[in-house]
């Protein structure tokens, strides 16, 4: 984590003109800070809080909270909060944008490290290939990485600020929702490694296009320097605007022929697995073919950084597959892959490909619509529809909207399997709890707004289930 005194980061701040209203005393004093916070519940001993002014809670509210909870100072907007804090004998920084002031603290700490950053984007799979990039990296060297899914315009600049001065590889992931997000993180970033994971339809709604798509993920790109390296789906279709948008050297990942670093001879399995990577045997404690072009990748990130192929095989099957991001759980003879985090078409095929790879007497699949597709939105869910006509699917559970375009485009094709559609979640939980057998294999996935990670819940607490991998 950081260690600097708060007398630097209000320094740092007023460096931005007009940004810094006024600060107390006590910050700038030379106590001494460790990172930053905007969430009273996580770890607050030594960090900075930083209240922010959302549509359905102010921070504000919990500033003192913070500092009771351990927090050395707090950044705020609201005058009486700042004057409340200072009668305390604690620090404040009354600033006109907290989130602004993060931002540029960040930038500000990130120009003092001399840390390899490796930043990852893509439609899918950043959050896997991250914790795959930093399984392998921490078997050499000192690492942090973002937790969970830190990749927005907070959890970027919150992950640059909980980065120590002794770690060697700052990991983190990358995400957008608009175009121009990318390019301002990437600008925060200054990374010497860019991995693109894929181009597919996520967010699509907001950038136009799938060739939008692949300009916004193209972003990261323009802020490295001539002497960084850039890893690229060598299996894509927009391989060829990703490869012109570089300005370092650049290497490919995937099935093809010509990638650099190629995938070969895979043997899968519900428990792991096993692959060639450039030749050599690999394992993975994860199941789908999408996620072995995510090992791939963070391989490809190991042998950039000089870790030895051993370490690196290592590394890779350490990690663990996290909760809603294919984590297979299995009790009483009945399998769940929960793929709940998130959906957009591509990701949900492949989900439905790896379902199809269980041997299982029936195959259930539970989905939910895919969110944030735009004009998309119906022909992304026709094709769904169509897709699960083509495969041997048992049963079919829905919840959402968009259901009238996927069972529509099924029932055109000639789907076989019993489709049901649900909008209540409990509704669909009781149901799957009257349905389900021993020897089910039942895939849980949908866009995050859908909380399917809720079914998940309901499953695992009525039938006990344990976890496999």
């Amino acid at each position: 984590m950081s260690v600097r005194m708060l007398g630097w980061v209000v320094e740092a701040l007023e460096d931005i003109g007009g940004l810094v209203i006024r600060s107390s005393p006590a910050s700038r004093g030379k106590e001494m800070w460790f990172g930053a916070t905007v969430d009273t519940r996580k770890e607050c001993s030594g960090r900075i809080f930083f209240a922010f002014k959302g549509e359905n809670t102010n921070g504000h509210r919990f500033a003192g909270e913070a500092i009771s909870r351990g927090c050395v100072a707090a950044v705020v907007e609201d005058e009486e909060t700042a004057r409340w804090i200072e009668q305390t004998g604690a620090a404040s920084i009354l600033v006109k944008d907290t989130l602004q002031a993060l931002q540029e603290l960040a930038r500000a700490y990130r120009n003092t490290l001399d840390v390899t950053v490796v930043a990852i984007t893509g439609s899918s799979g950043k959050t896997t290939t991250k914790e795959f990039t930093r399984s392998i990296l921490k078997r050499k060297y000192r690492v942090h990485g973002s937790p969970d899914s830190f990749n927005s315009r907070i959890g970027v600049p919150l992950t640059i600020l909980e980065t120590g001065e002794e770690n060697e590889y700052l990991v983190l992931e990358v995400g957008a929702n608009q175009k121009g997000e990318i390019d301002f993180l990437a600008a925060l970033l200054k990374p010497d490694i860019s991995v693109i994971t894929n181009i597919g339809e996520a967010h699509i709604g907001f950038f136009g296009s799938p060739e939008g798509v692949a300009s916004a993920k193209a972003e990261l790109l323009d802020h490295m320097g001539t002497n960084g390296y850039v890893l690229l789906p060598g299996d894509d279709d927009f391989l060829p605007l990703l490869k012109s948008r570089s300005k370092c050297r650049y290497f490919t990942f995937g099935f093809s022929e010509s990638c650099n670093y190629r995938i070969t001879d895979v043997k899968g399995g519900t428990e792991r697995t096993e692959f060639c990577f450039n030749g050599e045997p690999m394992a993975v404690r994860m199941t789908g073919k999408h996620n072995l072009k995510n090992a791939a990748a963070a391989l490809a990130v190991g042998d950039l950084c000089g870790v030895e192929i051993k370490l690196s095989r290592e590394g890779l099957l350490e990690s663990e597959p996290l909760f809603g991001r294919g984590k297979v759980r299995r009790e009483s003879g009945v399998t769940v892959i929960d793929d709940s985090y998130n959906a957009n078409p591509s990701s949900m095929r492949a989900s439905l490909d790896t379902l199809m790879e269980f041997d299982a007497k029936r195959r259930i699949a539970v989905l939910g619509e895919m969110k944030e597709l735009g004009d998309y939105t119906q022909s992304c869910h026709s094709d769904l529809g169509a897709y699960l006509a083509t495969i041997a699917l048992d049963r079919i559970f829905w919840i959402g909207e968009s259901s009238g375009d996927v069972t529509e485009a099924y029932q055109l094709k000639g789907g076989k399997a019993s489709l049901s559609v649900f909008v209540d979640l409990k509704e669909l939980v009781q149901t799957l709890k009257r349905e389900l057998r021993p020897g089910d294999a039942v895939l849980v996935k949908g866009s995050r707004a859908c909380g399917l990670e809720r079914v998940v819940d309901g499953l695992l607490a009525a039938t006990k289930m344990g976890e496999e991998s």
